[in-house]
């Protein structure tokens, strides 16, 4: 379930090279191959942060995935994901696309108190 309503944004390649480096929300290795692997810009890390679950939709389809690295030369409407991620929301040899992001729930406990 959406915590909010979906931002128009785009998305990028995270890019085969990183394969094997640490991810830095400490969530283990990047793996191209895992379309869960989703990387925000500053602007977003606080909003956004380490262990997120983000809907992402564009022309060829949706990943449900999680905030796990971040972007430093992302904008706050712009994410990284991985081969496997981008190749299904915007299709085979993409390399950025049009998407709308959606936070989803659940939220944490400080986010429902009053």
């Amino acid at each position: 379930m959406p915590a909010g309503p979906p931002i128009n944004g785009i998305v990028t390649r995270y890019g085969r090279s990183y394969n094997g480096h640490s991810l830095g929300c400490r969530t283990g290795l990047y793996a191209s191959e895992d379309p869960s692997v989703i990387a925000v810009g500053p602007a977003r890390e606080g909003e956004w942060p380490c262990g997120t679950p983000l809907r992402v939709c564009g022309a060829a389809g949706c990943i449900v995935g999680y905030r796990q690295d971040g972007c430093p030369g992302c904008g706050p409407s712009h994410l990284d994901l991985s081969e496997a991620g981008i190749n299904v929301v915007c299709g085979l040899g993409a390399d950025i696309c049009r998407v709308q992001i959606e936070r989803l729930v659940p939220l944490t406990p400080e986010e429902v108190a009053p």
